[in-house]
Order: C-alpha cells, then structure tokens, then sequence
C-alpha cells in the first residue's frame, strides 16, 4: 500500500535492508506466517482489538519477542535488539 511509499527514505535513515515478498508467494513469507499463527493464538481472528488492552498486547509481544529464532542463530529478537543497539 502507500504506506510503503517511503520505504527507501526509511531504509537509509535507519541503515535497513529492506525486502517485499513477491504477491502470490506463501513460500517466501514462512517466518511472517509463523509470526502471525502467533498473534493469532493469543488474539483469534475476530478478536475485537479496541476491547485490549495495552498491558495484554504488551504481555504477548513480550512472549513472542522472548522467543528464540533459528533465523536469529537461537537468540531471541530482545536479545538480538539489545546486542544491536546497546552499545
């Protein structure tokens, strides 16, 4: 979408790779899917978002984000985070 517009803008500001899945291509989204069956497990489709609240979308990103990663060479995105900005 147009929200995407800047993206180069964004990507040299914050010194980013940034990459779009193809449309149409399940297959190279593997690890946003996993992510998202996440989401989904602690707030089901049909979920009304407005009726959550801060404290319980804070605790499910805490889980998620505290998680380690094959991608992320078993680390956990938090750990990742904190090796990449604590300096």
């Amino acid at each position: 979408g147009s929200e995407w517009s800047e993206w180069p803008t964004i990507a040299e500001m914050y010194g980013i790779d940034c990459w779009f899945c193809n449309p149409h291509a399940p297959w190279e989204r593997g690890q946003i899917e996993n992510l998202n069956r996440q989401w989904r497990w602690w707030f089901p489709r049909g979920t009304d978002l407005s009726l959550v609240t801060p404290a319980q979308a804070q605790g499910a990103a805490d889980i998620i984000n505290n998680q380690r990663r094959r991608s992320f060479d078993y680390e956990s995105p938090t750990q990742r985070y904190h090796a990449l900005t604590v300096q």
